[in-house]
């Protein structure tokens, strides 16, 4: 009888040693979302904005989400990541002010596909009780709410606007004192620390996919002659030999809420790159002969 218990003691331990491996990879691997990419080439150009802080709170590198954002998105490898570090320069831009097609065009002269702003609101706290009766203790529950807002600068409408929300109770003897300005503020820090990892993982997750669903475009920067100058290069991922369809500028249409943005206008011809430049390149027509700057350009499918 000793036997096939030690046996079966023996198998199952064996089973339980699997299951906490799996379990573990599983725990692992879901520190990352899933990002998969059908639209990998060419590369677009991300510009990440200074993040628009509603909270009164004085962020430090912990608590700035768009730094942490940038960081992330560089991670996955999809696309060409920029970080706005000047904010006073651009302190006047954020969602509201997209109405105003002058906006976007420091971004398209940059060669910039898409900006993506976010906006941190005021961390909302309410007292609870938390844990099962008869044990149950005061507590304060803490709402960060996240939003992101991705612009498509050709387009010059709104690509994707997702707010994100994570919820976080804290007993009353967890927090650094329950009254004083001061330490309500460091609890809130301290929540928003704890609560980012989440929010940028589901902000990672939407924005990818978003962009991947995009169709990359670009711009004819000049023309001189027969030689055309676009503002994607290397950077982008473009060969020498590509074929580009190039589109003349479409007409403006007034959309919701009084917001203006352009359409993809008519076949204007097809153009080849020559020669490739780091953020840009030179191609010469192939079809067409109204090539200007300021047309919209894509890889020919």
């Amino acid at each position: 009888m000793k036997k096939p218990l030690s046996l079966m003691l023996t198998i199952s331990s064996l089973f339980s040693i699997l299951f906490l491996f799996i379990s573990g990879c599983a725990t692992v691997s879901s520190l990352m979302p899933s990002i998969s990419s059908n639209n990998e080439w060419p590369r677009k150009r991300v510009m990440v904005m200074p993040a628009n802080n509603l909270t009164n709170l004085s962020l430090d590198e912990s608590t700035d989400i768009s730094s942490d954002l940038t960081r992330a998105l560089k991670n996955t490898g999809l696309f060409n990541i920029y970080h706005q570090n000047e904010s006073k320069k651009y302190n006047f831009l954020n969602p509201e002010n997209t109405s105003n097609l002058e906006f976007f065009k420091p971004f398209s002269d940059m060669g910039m596909n898409v900006i993506i702003f976010t906006t941190l609101h005021p961390i909302e706290k309410t007292n609870v009780r938390s844990g099962i009766w008869p044990f149950r203790k005061k507590s304060q529950k803490f709402t960060v709410i996240v939003n992101i807002d991705l612009f498509d600068v050709y387009r010059e409408t709104v690509m994707l606007s997702k707010e994100i929300i994570r919820d976080i109770t804290l007993p009353l003897e967890d927090l650094t004192g329950i009254e004083g300005n001061l330490l309500d503020a460091e609890n809130k820090k301290s929540v928003l620390r704890k609560c980012l990892p989440a929010i940028l993982k589901k902000s990672v997750k939407a924005i990818c996919h978003s962009l991947n669903n995009k169709i990359w475009e670009g711009k004819i920067a000049s023309v001189d002659k027969k030689t055309i100058t676009i503002n994607a290069g290397r950077d982008a991922g473009l060969k020498t030999g590509a074929v580009l369809v190039v589109f003349e500028k479409g007409e403006l249409i007034t959309a919701f809420k009084g917001k203006v943005y352009e359409l993809t206008g008519k076949e204007v011809g097809k153009i080849k790159i020559v020669q490739l430049k780091q953020r840009y390149s030179l191609a010469e027509p192939i079809a067409g002969t109204d090539f200007k700057p300021g047309q919209v350009i894509r890889v020919k499918q």
